[in-house]
């Protein structure tokens, strides 16, 4: 290496020395993966937007995880009528494995809102979400010399060190991607914050070796969308921007390149590109709406989706979320404030209860009341044999 050019400081040894157990190309992934799309897309019929989560179990079915609806309730409320903002686009998504009300999920936003900054790490969980790694540290971990970063794909292993991309090329005043000074967006890094800088631990150009090695063709990769780890192996998970076909891939770097799980396998309804992707211990049956703002009047569903086929399910309402009312499996536990409504639901529960379809499917038609006030109204089902699997909660802005 010439002298000119800044070190590249490489991760340490032992994250060289994980074993390298190779997949077939194209064999799925043996794990679930969350993910967020880079536009709107459909899936399994289902509409998807860029800033909803969606999964993929192990036994290759997929749904929508975590609508926008549920960060909405985790946010305060932003409009002068009190209805919720939403995040408007997910850039990096991390899943810890806790339940997402002990804090285990982790989000990095494409833009600036709500108070985080596009280069901020969150921690969402049963009381909304804070900051937990801000751009601030990324910068100073990178020698990023421009002051402001767009971290772009996010990982936390178990004892504390994160894998990172940017979205765009930094200058940095000590470290060197392919070119001298300059930290490329294909570029993956490794840093344990608290104890020093950050290294390179995959260059562009080896992303795209390891890429071209899984497709059996020579291919630029243009950019690291997203990164993981396989939780047999070790090995690194990422996703590309490009080729085409392949830009929601999960690559691995196992045996130099391969293929872990193919696009085609999610069966989306377009071309579809992944912001972020994690692997997730665990996954819940997953509530949507089609109206999240619904007016005085109007009618609209619940859909329930990924629960067990032909399983009962309890739809429960709230003024407002709170500390886990009991602990169930799933989400992990019945988030929904124990006020007046709560009770109410509680009491037409049984009438408010539905069965899935062979798919694990349901459908809750409602009708807002045409002399309806405003309200947040906080929404949750559970189901209603042992485990007891618990959705994700959601709020609809009613009559805002």
């Amino acid at each position: 290496m010439s002298a000119s050019i800044p070190h590249r400081r490489r991760a340490p040894a032992f994250l060289a020395l994980l074993a390298a157990l190779a997949a077939a190309p194209g064999v799925p992934a043996q794990f679930h993966v969350t993910a967020s799309t880079a536009s709107d897309s459909l899936l399994a019929g289902d509409p998807v937007r860029d800033e909803d989560l969606v999964v993929r179990h192990v036994n290759g079915s997929t749904w929508v995880h975590a609508p926008a609806e549920t960060a909405a309730a985790l946010l305060e409320p932003v409009g002068a009528n009190g209805s919720h903002g939403v995040f408007g686009d997910v850039d990096a998504v991390h899943d810890d494995g806790a339940w997402p009300i002990q804090d285990g999920l982790y989000l990095s936003l494409v833009s600036d809102e709500d108070g985080f900054l596009d280069g901020d790490v969150l921690r969402g969980g049963a009381t909304g979400f804070t900051l937990f790694l801000a751009e601030a540290d990324f910068i100073a971990a990178a020698g990023a010399t421009d002051g402001n970063v767009d971290v772009d794909a996010f990982h936390l292993d178990p004892d504390g060190r994160v894998l990172f991309s940017f979205a765009e090329d930094e200058a940095s005043s000590f470290l060197s991607g392919d070119s001298p000074g300059v930290l490329s967006d294909g570029d993956i890094l490794v840093w344990l914050p608290g104890a020093g800088s950050a290294d390179v631990l995959h260059l562009e150009s080896e992303i795209d070796a390891f890429v071209s090695q899984a497709l059996g063709s020579s291919t630029t990769t243009g950019e690291v969308k997203s990164v993981s780890r396989d939780p047999g192996t070790g090995d690194v998970l990422f996703t590309v921007q490009s080729p085409t076909p392949h830009d929601a891939s999960v690559f691995s770097t196992a045996g130099g390149g391969t293929l872990v799980l193919d696009e085609a396998a999610w069966a989306f309804g377009a071309s579809t590109e992944f912001d972020a992707l994690s692997v997730s211990p665990r996954t819940w049956p997953g509530l949507t709406t089609t109206v999240a703002d619904p007016a005085a009047g109007a009618t609209g569903s619940l859909e329930l989706r990924g629960a067990a086929p032909s399983s009962a399910h309890v739809v429960l309402l709230s003024g407002s979320l709170g500390p886990a009312q009991v602990v169930l499996s799933g989400w992990g536990g019945l988030v929904l404030g124990a006020d007046a409504l709560f009770a109410a639901s509680l009491e037409l529960a049984p009438f408010r209860t539905v069965v899935t379809d062979a798919l694990g499917r349901a459908s809750i038609p409602f009708t807002i009341p045409a002399g309806a006030v405003a309200v947040d109204l906080y929404v949750q089902t559970a189901g209603v044999a042992s485990p007891h699997p618990a959705s994700n909660p959601i709020v609809l802005d009613v009559a805002q």
